[in-house]
């Protein structure tokens, strides 16, 4: 089809990657499943509008087809999108061209993580399963794919031989097939405790034998009791606030999160109207 004649009609066939574009999917081992399978999703999309493969495809080609993706997704797709085809477009040596193509801010708003208090509602009218699970979020900052494991990349998920019960970590598969390790930082001694009497003697096996879809549905209800919005990596979020609030430094949050750039981290470090209120009782700032 010509260039000139595109337009929006979505869905569309179904088209294979060249081998370069399933090079470029290869090529992306420290990102999280999560984000190449959205810049898997990106280069498709791009793959169906173009007259040929996004290689060989021409500036203009490649501008007309962002400016049919733009009426089609809502601004958060679009900017993860156009990040793939950039990043793509760098990789068979086309940085020029990458830096040309029309950029979209997408504003990103840190999501509220639970307080405390609202951390112990919770856990107060949690079932043990759900506890066990939001401690052992919450207390190591844990990725879902971290605890559960993630077949489509073949990733095992946590065994409860890869568990130092004295040391207070557990030994996982992190991003790029490396050894890493999740500790126990907070509420150490209740999230132990906890795990040890939910396992119920059990001293093999997976440590949390779910999916992701059903351990994001006991989050979810835990609380949907008290009235808040739940969801596993919220945790995440919410152990890095805390220990911010606690007195770490950014760089031992990143250590703890297993961040490779420090302005990972600074995306997960929420500070809240409450933290300023308090802040500014502490002392007369002049």
């Amino acid at each position: 089809m010509e260039a000139a004649t595109l337009t929006c009609a979505w869905p569309l066939a179904r088209v294979d990657f060249k081998p370069t574009t399933e090079r470029f999917i290869d090529s992306l081992l420290d990102y999280s499943p999560h984000t190449v399978s959205n810049y898997s999703r990106g280069l498709r999309r791009f793959s169906e509008l173009l007259p040929c493969d996004i290689e060989f495809a021409t500036l203009d080609e490649l501008r007309q087809a962002v400016s049919i993706m733009k009426t089609c997704f809502k601004p958060s797709s679009l900017h993860s999108y156009c990040a793939a085809l950039r990043q793509y477009l760098r990789f068979v040596g086309r940085g020029e061209d990458a830096d040309q193509l029309p950029s979209f801010s997408c504003i990103w708003t840190p999501p509220e993580p639970p307080t405390p208090e609202q951390l112990d509602e919770v856990l107060d009218q949690a079932t043990l399963t759900e506890k066990a699970l939001i401690l052992t979020f919450y207390s190591t900052g844990a990725r879902s794919a971290e605890l559960l494991g993630d077949r489509s990349v073949g990733k095992p998920p946590v065994m409860l031989e890869d568990i130092d019960w004295g040391e207070g970590r557990i030994k996982i598969i992190g991003k790029g097939g490396c050894v890493d390790y999740l500790i126990f930082w907070l509420r150490r001694d209740e999230v132990i405790s906890t795990l040890n009497k939910w396992l119920n003697g059990r001293t093999l096996g997976p440590l949390f034998p779910f999916c992701d879809r059903l351990v994001r549905r006991y989050v979810t209800r835990a609380g949907a009791r008290v009235g808040i919005k739940l969801y596993p990596h919220l945790f995440r979020h919410a152990c890095a606030t805390s220990l911010l609030r606690q007195g770490a430094d950014s760089m031992l949050v990143g250590s703890h999160l297993r961040h490779a750039r420090p302005e990972t981290t600074r995306r997960y470090l929420t500070v809240t109207k409450q933290d300023l209120i308090a802040r500014a009782r502490e002392r007369e700032w002049r």
